[in-house]
């Protein structure tokens, strides 16, 4: 008791300073836009059983739980008032985002099972009652007709979002490509109604990062090209006739972060060999010839890193299934190489906060490199130069990475699908993590059981990386499995 009169006491000195950072009734009780010491008295108020009738306080299941302990308790008033003061929340027990993307929940040590939510309506919405973020579904319900598209209905099964590795969103945010359904349809990028379908001009398809309206795409006929979706006008920048098979890195092959250059897996006709090569799409020049057959077997993925300077590929070889290698994108040289399986497999390109360009992904194989040492199921970095390995997530089991918010340097996005218990904090959740593996910030519950590969959640931010999209079967282990957007701005 004399804690809490303590308390009161210094409720009574401070009740001017304030925080700016609420978004929901967990932290902002009364719903006056900010977080400050007249909350945390409210919370003490219910926290002693008093009546609150008469008070600002705004009733609901969360109020006042910023711990998430699913109850309100004089604990929750400390941390409040912790709050309030600006004082340091890292190590306590403070679960609550404020939603401006940068005080995302930090804590690595928490395991909070997944609420349960019943699932939003088609652009419904609700507040992560963990996490704090608000979460859209982008999507319809099956057989019920797609808005602004005569004659078609939303599919039974896949609603959704194609990878981890390809971007929905384009490079101003203003639309989003659902490319994992039928058909296949593109949103407002802000509002996420549908605004139209397209008969694409060729089957491979990507945003440019510099040109909202504009996609580049594969023809059947191998032809390079780059199309405007909203005139639907298509021109080609360059035959690639003596190939077939060509695509942007077998699905998961991505521009450079200036828009210039990407590379291209393909089947060379002359001899059969499976090569890649760059091409820049500015001037529309292909460079030579990689040819893997010495290489690899077969060319699993590979991307173009941000820069240019490298090519970042998992292969089949010798050594076995799911092998990295780094090549030299001008050379086509081998720079490194690792003979392991997947030392990252499910990887993504990004730059770190040294300006380095690098891989991170999940490690499939326990091994020690450069006196570093990971288990299966951590998140390891390689930089692209030399392959020098580091842990940014030393928290298992995950399963994507992706790099994709290329507009904010240093940070991934991880995908941990997991549901069993067995690995925990990050259960079933999207997590952001730091390339130079000083913080992660977890970002929403997936509320996703994998039944088939069509069912991974995938979780991909968007270039900003202020949101993040997964695919979710709202832990029905069944179809439909829906796209789901999670907003932190």
């Amino acid at each position: 008791m004399n804690r809490i009169f303590v308390f009161i006491i210094i409720l009574g000195f401070c009740v001017s300073f304030q925080s700016v950072f609420a978004i929901s009734n967990k932290s902002d009780v009364n719903q006056d836009g900010i977080v400050n010491s007249v909350d945390a008295m409210l919370t003490l108020r219910k926290s002693l059983g008093f009546d609150m009738s008469a008070t600002s306080w705004q009733n609901s299941s969360d109020t006042g739980d910023v711990n998430c302990d699913s109850s309100v308790t004089s604990a929750d008033s400390l941390l409040l008032l912790k709050y309030s003061l600006g004082l340091d929340l890292s190590g306590t027990s403070w679960c609550v985002s404020d939603g401006t993307g940068e005080n995302l929940l930090t804590n690595t040590t928490t395991y909070w099972p997944v609420s349960s939510i019943t699932k939003p309506n088609y652009l419904g919405h609700y507040i992560d009652p963990i996490f704090g973020t608000k979460v859209t579904r982008i999507v319809g319900n099956p057989g019920d007709p797609i808005p602004n598209i005569s004659g078609e209905v939303w599919p039974s099964d896949q609603l959704r979002h194609g990878y981890s590795k390809r971007q929905p969103w384009n490079s101003d945010e203003s639309m989003i490509f659902l490319d994992r359904m039928s058909p296949e349809v593109w949103l407002d990028g802000q509002t996420y109604q549908v605004l139209f379908t397209r008969n694409k001009p060729g089957s491979k398809i990507r945003w440019s990062n510099t040109e909202p309206n504009y996609m580049y795409y594969i023809s059947s006929d191998s032809k390079l090209g780059k199309w405007n979706v909203v005139t639907d006008t298509t021109t080609e920048i360059l035959n690639l006739s003596g190939y077939s098979s060509a695509s942007f890195g077998k699905g998961e092959g991505n521009f450079t972060w200036d828009g210039k250059e990407v590379v291209i897996v393909a089947q060379r006709d002359s001899d059969s060999h499976e090569v890649i090569f760059v091409v820049n799409v500015e001037n529309g020049t292909k460079g030579p010839d990689i040819d893997m057959s010495s290489i690899s077997n077969e060319v699993n993925n590979c991307t173009i890193s941000p820069f240019g300077n490298y090519i970042a590929a998992s292969v089949d070889n010798s050594h076995g299934s799911d092998r990295f290698v780094a090549l030299d994108a001008s050379t086509g040289n081998v720079l490194w190489s690792e003979n392991e399986r997947g030392v990252p497999s499910h990887f993504d390109v990004q730059v770190d906060q040294d300006g380095d360009e690098v891989v991170a992904g999940v490690a499939k194989t326990s091994v020690t490199r450069n006196g570093v040492s990971t288990s299966t199921g951590m998140i390891v970095k390689r930089k692209l130069a030399n392959g020098e390995m580091s842990v940014i997530s030393n928290k298992k089991y995950a399963s994507h990475t992706s790099g994709r918010g290329f507009k904010e340097p240093g940070w991934v996005f991880v995908t941990y699908q997991d549901r069993s218990g067995n690995y925990t904090p990050y259960v079933n959740e999207v997590v952001k993590v730091k390339l130079d593996g000083s913080e992660i910030r977890r970002v929403a519950s997936l509320h996703a059981i994998k039944f088939n590969y069509y069912s991974e959640s995938h979780a991909v931010p968007s270039p900003s990386g202020s949101r993040v999209m997964w695919a979710s079967d709202w832990e029905t282990n069944n179809y439909p499995v829906q796209s789901y957007v999670a907003d932190y701005r």
